[in-house]
């Protein structure tokens, strides 16, 4: 009877040994984002000699749209598959996300098989992480001044369009008035030359 106990001590205290030996944990970063902005989330697979990952990324596609990373085919319908073989160092997923709507939407990474070089299981630990997604980033409004008086004055632009308008203005102006004069001068002399030529017809007769 004693010896069976020992034997039972014994293979408990190998039980966990074996199965817990080489554990793998997930981690799910990312920043949060505004409506409209895309940005990367980055799922790393971390264990002693991992060997290969097979796993699942849902996400809520009403919150997020999914524009690519990972070993996804289906599109953007809420489910990413994460599938790689590795050489004993961390397995890494970049996967973009563009925001859809503000909230809070979840982003969840469940193992279907996590092995070791030696094709030993390391668990199947879920890990979830939360996005806060927030309102559309606002557009800054051109920067506008008080005159002296009070008035708003108008944006810079503005100004130099009003300014380059003005120069045309006085620039079309300027060619009426120097065409006018030059028109009268050659009147003025034509109407000399009349007068000229009369007094010498009078003389002659």
């Amino acid at each position: 009877m004693k010896k069976f106990l020992a034997a039972m001590l014994i293979a408990l205290l190998l039980i966990p040994t074996t199965i817990f030996a080489d554990v793998a944990t997930i981690e799910i970063s990312g920043d949060n984002l505004a409506v409209g902005e895309t940005k990367t989330i980055t799922i790393t697979f971390k264990g002693e000699k991992l060997g290969r990952v097979d796993a699942d990324l849902t996400y809520d596609p009403s919150m997020l749209s999914y524009l690519g990373g990972g070993n996804n085919t289906g599109g953007d319908t809420g489910n990413v598959v994460l599938k790689l073989a590795g050489t004993g160092e961390d397995i890494v997923f970049h996967l973009q996300f563009k925001a859809l709507k503000e909230g809070d939407s979840s982003i969840s990474v469940q193992p279907r098989n996590l092995y070791n070089l030696d094709e030993e299981s390391m668990g199947t630990s879920v890990e979830a992480k939360t996005v806060t997604i927030t309102g559309t980033p606002a557009v800054q409004e051109p920067q506008v001044d008080s005159g002296a008086n009070g008035e708003t004055e108008k944006p810079k632009e503005d100004k130099d369009k009003k300014k380059e308008n003005e120069k045309k203005e006085t620039s079309f102006l300027g060619g009426y008035w120097l065409y006018g004069l030059i028109g009268g001068i050659a009147l003025l002399i034509i109407i000399i030359a009349g007068i000229l030529m009369a007094k010498k017809k009078a003389k002659r007769r």
